[in-house]
């Protein structure tokens, strides 16, 4: 019972704030998210994210994104990519991005001007490292660091 009372203690005091979340990760609702420090491929990182219990971070609205956009700001120094690996592919069919896990159609996008360009067969979503944080689509070998999306804990996931 004593720690049972202690999770749920400590998802009260960070269910204000988001979910609660690994150390390492940064929170926004009721999800946890986290720069993975090594480069990969798009599908590479999928793999690294999902053996962590979670995907490549799918952007649903503005609102994440500008959260995504702040936390990558923050975390600017310690990057050494010209861009991240987010969730999103047309790999499938050319101009339909879906999510990674689900295949469910993407519905909000922040592209660059000029993008998505599918210059040289390019199928998989990234944000550019630089001032705007603005999406391209890229080649799926190139090698970039990923930004990983899970669930958090919640009241719902300890008490549900």
């Amino acid at each position: 019972m004593g720690i049972l009372y202690t999770l749920l203690l400590v998802s009260a005091i960070y269910s204000a704030e988001g979910a609660y979340c690994k150390d390492g990760y940064s929170s926004h609702g009721e999800y946890c998210y986290a720069l993975l420090p090594l480069k990969a491929s798009w599908a590479e990182a999928q793999q690294y994210c999902k053996t962590l219990g979670g995907s490549l971070a799918v952007i649903e609205d503005a609102d994440e994104s500008n959260f995504v956009e702040g936390m990558l700001k923050r975390e600017h120094s310690t990057i050494s990519t010209s861009q991240i690996w987010i969730g999103g592919t047309d790999l499938l069919q050319e101009g339909l991005w879906i999510a990674p896990e689900t295949l469910e159609p993407l519905t909000f996008f922040n592209w660059a001007p000029k993008e998505p360009d599918n210059l040289g067969g390019q199928h998989c979503l990234a944000v550019f490292n630089n001032a705007d944080l603005k999406w391209d689509d890229n080649r799926c070998e190139v090698q970039n660091y990923a930004l990983c999306k899970s669930e958090g804990v919640t009241n719902e996931n300890i008490v549900g």
